[in-house]
């Protein structure tokens, strides 16, 4: 809805009366101005400087009180007093920055003494529908965490910020230019601009889609297999701009997702062989594409193609340029993907169906939470038990998703997550450069094959890990993984953590969870080969063992932890050989085409060649031109 009759309020900043309705300030997150969106007052200010996405936090003190949920002290003091705090919403990231919530403010406290300093919420933090997973209760607020206050009008002190007073049905704005016809201010009425639900044939091609209300919960109900990304029964859904429900061969493409408060495409249900492509995605306020469904009901066979994602989790971070669910045979492919607070591509708690994910360009995500990385897959479904209880059902197959011929570059987490017992994945002929902290993550699961893959700069480049092993019901396909023919390549001055750079590191491990490694190639600059071991450091933090110039331990990724093999929880090449591994692999230069360029092709004379490794072609990776008009690259 387009709104007009502006008069003046207080300086720059002007007023409108909204007509007569049902206004709230969760749903109502979305104002622009000549189609851009603009920023709710807020203190702290945006700072770009520290994040592009989301830079500009405050830090909690601790919870109010002890396993308080609601309330939290913060540190310092706000600079000015708030009239109508009780309308703004708190962003927060509690816990370990696993995820953000909004929450609506109940109260500020702000008494002199610094423990009298509160801010109190309307309800609890991101929690699950159930108290009885343990895994899925309720985030703790942490000291140290960050939140940011939006939605007040004495914090609208610089051009392009607004808020909203539902009660008095008001907007007060102040606009980086003037209001004119040719650039007008819009705020969004409807959660959903086009439904399809059991139609067939239907083409959108040539729309922008724009302007959509926003919400709390990232997806549907009644839906099976999200992963951590669950709705909550008493949370609004935050709506998308089109819904396919139970719908085959229809098409998206070539039109713009733009400036939307909440999901852009979702398909539910039965909805086969549609397809979205060349389409742009930008400013999308959770996740761009989306496909669930349930055992019976899911999507099978649709294709995600030649699609441009930047930007999109721009309000709710706890989501991915693509989700798929509970789904089968699904195809994402050639897709232009930056600039994402959280996942890329999330694949969900989907251990029932089998996903291709390839040819995709994915740079600089996960910029603002944690735990997570650019390829990001769960296969812990449970059941409920007769007393209410959730058990993990050990018995599944564990199908696996090929994910393959991807380039990931900066990550500011993993590039890829197999967690939670997944199994049963090709990870394969993708070149993952300068992951903040490593390549592949195995959680637990078995049978994946890591294959054909070229690693740069990793401070891991890959961990076998197994931390799920106590949860209800666990499972055990944590064995018969497979490494073979990956390039591992360091430089000495691609970050200050390069010379604690590791080939593997390890928790949990255990004999069988590695069926093979070999003819591998490995190559550092700075000459060193090592291996870590998370046992012996998680069990050094935590004073459960002695120091190790004291002390042997007896938790260690090689059987034996013994002072002659390990040197500070570190373990050599050469003694990782002893046990069996990597015997036919090399150490020698791969000699690529123009590492500092980033062009990781390889030369004919490369030892890589003769170790086995086939060449990827990175010409095919990303956004082809086509009929359909272009799609601007990252």
């Amino acid at each position: 809805m387009r709104l007009t009759g502006w008069a003046g309020f207080q300086g720059e900043i002007l007023q409108t009366n909204l007509p007569a309705g049902s206004w709230s300030v969760s749903k109502s997150r979305i104002l622009t101005f000549n189609g851009e969106i603009q920023r709710r007052g807020r203190w702290p200010n945006f700072d770009g400087r520290k994040n592009p996405i989301s830079g500009g936090w405050a830090h909690i003190a601790d919870a109010a009180s002890r396993n308080n949920h609601t309330a939290f002290r913060y540190k310092g003091a706000f600079p000015r007093r708030w009239k109508q705090a009780d309308l703004a919403e708190v962003n927060v990231m509690a816990c370990y920055h696993w995820c953000n919530n909004i929450v609506p403010v109940l109260s500020v406290t702000r008494n002199a003494g610094e423990n009298n300093r509160t801010v109190t919420l309307t309800r609890e933090i991101w929690r699950s529908g159930s108290d009885n997973f343990e895994r899925y209760r309720n985030m703790p607020f942490k000291p140290g965490n960050l939140f940011v206050m939006q939605n007040l009008l004495e914090e609208l002190d610089q051009p392009g910020e607004w808020c909203l007073d539902p009660n008095l049905e008001m907007v007060y704005f102040w606009p980086p230019k003037a209001i004119t016809e040719a650039t007008p201010v819009v705020i969004p009425r409807l959660d959903c601009l086009v439904r399809l639900q059991n139609a067939s044939h239907v083409r959108l091609s040539g729309f922008t889609f724009t302007e959509t209300t926003s919400g709390n919960n990232y997806h549907r109900f009644g839906l099976e297999s999200y992963g951590a990304m669950f709705p909550i029964k008493e949370w609004e859904y935050c709506g998308e701009s089109v819904h396919l429900k139970n719908s085959s061969h229809c098409a998206i493409e070539n039109s713009e997702f733009h400036a939307l408060g909440g999901n852009a495409v979702y398909l539910e249900g039965d909805c086969r062989k549609n397809t979205i492509r060349r389409n742009q995605f930008r400013f999308v306020g959770a996740n761009g594409v989306c496909m669930l469904g349930t055992h019976d009901r899911h999507p099978v066979a649709n294709e995600v193609l030649d699609n441009d994602f930047y930007r999109t989790g721009e309000i709710l971070y706890y989501t991915a340029a693509v989700t798929l669910g509970l789904s089968h045979q699904n195809r994402v492919a050639h897709n232009n993907i930056a600039d994402l607070p959280h996942h890329a591509i999330n694949l969900a708690t989907n251990s029932f169906g089998r996903n291709i994910i390839e040819y995709n360009d994915i740079r600089r995500v996960c910029l603002v939470l944690h735990d997570n990385a650019a390829i990001n897959a769960w296969m812990d479904e449970f059941q409920v038990n007769p007393d209410g209880s959730l058990q993990i059902i050990s018995d599944l197959p564990r199908v696996g998703h090929v994910l393959r011929y991807n380039v990931l570059v900066d990550a500011a987490s993993w590039a890829f997550y197999l967690d939670d017992w997944t199994s049963g994945c090709e990870v394969y002929g993708n070149i993952i450069v300068r992951p903040r902290i490593g390549g592949i993550l195995v959680h637990g699961g078995g049978r994946n094959v890591l294959d054909n893959n070229v690693f740069i700069d990793c401070f891991e480049a890959i961990r076998y890990s197994n931390g799920c092993s106590h949860r209800p019901g666990a499972c055990d396909p944590y064995k018969d993984n497979r490494m073979r023919n990956n390039i591992v390549y360091t430089t000495d001055n691609a970050n200050a953590d390069v010379d604690e750079a590791y080939l593997f590191s390890f928790w949990h491990y255990r004999d069988g969870c590695i069926a093979e490694s070999d003819h591998n190639l490995f190559f550092n600059e700075a000459d060193r080969y090592v291996l870590d071991n998370w046992d012996c450091k998680i069990n050094e933090m935590l004073g459960d063992v002695p120091p190790l110039e004291k002390a042997t331990c007896k938790i260690c990724p090689l059987g034996a932890c013994k002072l002659d093999q390990m040197n500070d929880r570190v373990a050599t090449f050469t003694t990782w050989k002893k046990y069996g591994h990597d015997r036919h692999s090399v150490i020698a230069d791969p000699m690529f085409v123009d590492p500092q360029n980033d062009d990781y092709r390889l030369k004919p004379e490369s030892p890589a060649h003769r170790l086995g490794f086939r060449p990827i072609d990175v010409s095919a990776i990303g956004v082809r031109r086509g009929p359909l008009g272009n799609v601007r690259q990252n």
